[in-house]
């Protein structure tokens, strides 16, 4: 029989290309002397072969025989399709191996890609079995997470008819050094589609006692490695299921532990959606948490973090005495130390009061709240290194730096009043800070992410125009006279103007700092802590957002919102999309993200139709909040306005110079000028219905480009825009409202996994 196909390398003795496709070296964990944290799995990184090419396959009756007869050359040949072919190949060769001597391929075996087997045992024996680079054909079929097919044809082939028997076993650790499973190989793909298939098959499949093959060998790797796994300070390793979810390679990694090595964010949530346990530790004690921090995965950080608590997780060391910061540090993970400190400092802070959603925190100056972050950062490996040590023995300057102001922060002893003060002034004059708190240039904000000079720096210089005015310019407590120095009683009318200006600045800046913006809080709003409140003036008790009409409607929508993950999470196991048709999400929240919200670093939430975080106000600015920040930029300026003018007036009627209010009135009214240019700058983001973050970040949101061309889809007229930006409700982030093509494909989308 001849079967003229795509291919000649399959006919070859040996495999091709075995060497750099399958050479799946251990999980070296080689800490040693020079803190090589070398995870790493081989081949799962390695490219994939070329597509076969040749003209012919099997094209000699001698060599449909051999195909027939030899099982290594068959199941070589087999492989090679499967991994680098096309299904329809696959199953024309499959057509060849199960048909009768004489009989036509395509006519008795192969209809429109279903192949007719009769003896499943028999086929199960033919294609059961290792090839020549130790691994069965299972495992090369959970590497197509392009074509689904060859998976599902080897599971529909794996069971008896009548269900009683394992045919085929699609759960055999490869015998090569790593040991893993066809699981293991899926998820180094991110291949949930696949993933998704091999667990429900092991579901499906029959029990332990009446399997034609069994895992024993899981069994025994499983036990060895409990058995050596002595350091009491390490986290308790959960018993696994050893045939299951859990199912550990040689080195004792799950399919968790190595899809959060390789960055598998939504991966990760399903396979703890499923069941996997997040806390379990490889042969070198490192958590899924490790293997994230040392490769770089904030959002896996921050949902393993975010599940299972962060006391107990950042401090766990493993057999090299590491913890995740240490892995993040010698690797050079700038954004991920970052992180790691945020939810450390963030944790410390919430043993002591309810959430506040981002505001101004007093975490930086209470003795308690620089423990755990003190902790983590002087916790030295076996080889007495810390995390600032070994990203400056890997000459990581970035992560250099940032422990550096880190160490500074929560580790230096507490300085005296001129060193705080020349510390002080230090940041009253960089660049860098002034940066990052207008939010310019995207300059992250400095070490504590919630800075509360800003807002003590604001809020005592509206103070301070307000006395100078009543005293200076209107004379309230002093004893000079008008025709002396000038006073301005006369001007009733400005004074008023100036009286009721900065009177509502104070209102509006109160009502943008106690107004919910819109936080989404998967664990419950109220319930966990980001920051503690300093400011006891506007946190009368005690900080958190009042349980309000909008708080209730977060907690509403929160849990709608975490409903749609969930199922959106378990649609991944039907069809992955590609990552322009994916519907958003948080891992970190644990939700749906809403279209035009993001998660904020500071109050660390997603806020509804984020806009900035703002320090000069101390709180992040939202959906339900903007109109209070909009208006208090507004009676600012009204305010500094009226300033200036009674100044200039002064100035001009005084018999002397006054130098002290010639000067204390010039500094003054230098704020004018970047708070009116504020003003306009958000006046036309509220005509055009868009936010600073997306104005910022324009060609990151794909909603805003058609065709290639930019197009505002938010954009309904300039007075439907102000309505919806200063007079917000559901309709302002519910996604059937939402106008533009994206919102509707969105829509579609929930539709059909809700």
């Amino acid at each position: 029989m001849e079967l003229t196909l795509t291919g000649a390398s399959t006919v070859s003795d040996r495999p091709v290309a075995a060497a750099s496709s399958s050479n799946h070296s251990h999980h070296d964990h080689n800490h040693g002397h020079n803190h090589n944290h070398n995870h790493q799995h081989g081949a799962c990184c390695a490219p994939k072969p070329k597509a076969i090419d040749a003209s012919a396959l099997l094209p000699t009756p001698e060599q449909v025989a051999r195909f027939k007869a030899d099982k290594s050359f068959r199941l070589n040949a087999l492989s090679n399709v499967v991994r680098g072919g096309t299904y329809e190949i696959f199953v024309n060769l499959i057509g060849v191996l199960v048909s009768k001597e004489g009989d036509d391929t395509e006519a008795s075996v192969v209809k429109d890609g279903v192949v007719k087997i009769e003896d499943r045992e028999g086929f199960a024996n033919m294609v059961n079995g290792y090839g020549a680079d130790g691994h069965t054909l299972a495992h090369w079929c959970a590497k197509r997470g392009d074509d689904t097919r060859f998976l599902k044809f080897l599971i529909s082939q794996s069971i008896s008819l009548n269900g009683t028997s394992l045919l085929i076993d699609l759960h055999l650790p490869s015998k090569d050094t790593v040991g893993m499973y066809p699981l293991h190989w899926a998820v180094t793909e991110g291949a949930i589609p696949l993933v998704s298939l091999l667990l429900q098959h092991l579901e499906d499949r029959p029990t332990p006692s009446t399997r034609s093959t069994s895992s024993s060998s899981l069994m025994t790797s499983s036990s060895s490695l409990m058995e050596n796994s002595n350091d009491p300070t390490s986290p308790s390793r959960a018993p696994h299921s050893n045939s299951g979810i859990d199912a550990l390679d040689s080195s004792g990694c799950t399919p968790l532990l190595i899809a959060a090595q390789y960055g598998h964010p939504d991966l990760a949530a399903f396979l703890i959606q499923r069941g996997a346990n997040p806390n379990n530790v490889d042969s070198s004690r490192d958590t899924a948490l490790h293997w994230a921090a040392y490769k770089g995965s904030v959002e896996v950080c921050g949902m393993l973090l975010h599940l299972s608590g962060v006391e107990g997780q950042l401090d766990s060391v493993d057999a090299f005495g590491q913890t995740p910061l240490h892995l993040a540090a010698l690797r050079g993970n700038v954004e991920t130390v970052r992180f790691l400190m945020e939810e450390a400092a963030a944790s410390s802070s919430a043993t002591e009061k309810e959430v506040t959603g981002g505001r101004v925190g007093s975490k930086l100056t209470h003795k308690s709240h620089h423990y755990f972050p003190a902790k983590l950062l002087t916790m030295r490996d076996k080889e007495d290194k810390t995390p600032l040590d070994l990203a400056i023995k890997k000459k990581k300057l970035g992560c250099e730096l940032i422990l550096l102001e880190y160490h500074e922060q929560y580790v230096a002893p507490k300085r005296g009043f001129f060193a705080r003060f020349g510390q002080t002034c230090k940041d009253i004059f960089s660049v860098r800070n002034w940066k990052a708190w207008m939010g310019m240039g995207g300059s992250e904000l400095p070490i504590g992410q919630n800075p509360t000079f800003p807002f003590y720096w604001m809020t005592a210089h509206i103070l301070m125009a307000g006395i100078v005015y009543a005293t200076e310019f209107v004379g309230i407590g002093t004893k000079r006279k008008y025709e002396e120095d000038g006073l301005l009683w006369d001007r009733l009318g400005l004074h008023f103007y100036f009286l009721v200006s900065w009177f509502l600045t104070w209102v509006t800046l109160y009502y943008t700092y106690r107004t919910n913006p819109g936080v989404l809080d998967a664990r419950g709003v109220g319930n966990s802590s980001t920051t503690t409140p300093s400011c006891k003036l506007l946190c009368c008790n005690g900080g958190g957002y009042p349980k309000d009409k909008i708080s209730l409607e977060m907690d509403a929508v929160t849990k709608e919102l975490r409903s749609q993950y969930d199922a959106v999470i378990e649609s991944f196991s039907k069809n992955f999309p590609s990552e322009d048709k994916r519907i958003p999400l948080c891992h970190t929240c644990r939700i749906v993200r809403p279209l035009r919200s993001k998660h904020c670093r500071v109050a660390r939430r997603c806020v509804l139709l984020f806009d900035h975080h703002c320090p000069f106000v101390g709180t992040t600015i939202g959906l339900y909040n903007y109109i209070y920040f909009f208006l208090f930029l507004v009676f600012f300026v009204m305010m500094a306005i009226g300033f200036i003018i009674a100044w200039v007036i002064f100035l001009s009627r005084s018999k002397t110079f006054p130098i002290s209010i010639c000067l204390m009135g010039a500094y003054l009214s230098l704020y004018v000028l970047p708070v009116t240019m504020m003003v306009v700058y958000h006046t036309q983001l509220v005509l055009n219905n868009t936010s600073t973050n997306e104005q910022l970040n324009i060609r990151k949101y794909r909603y805003f480009w058609e065709s290639g061309r930019f197009h505002n889809p938010f954009d309904q007229g300039k007075i439907r825009n102000i309505l919806q930006r200063l007079s917000p409700d559901r309709s302002s982030y519910e996604l059937h409202r939402a106008v533009g093509v994206e919102s509707e494909e969105r829509q579609a989308m929930l539709s059909n996994v809700v």
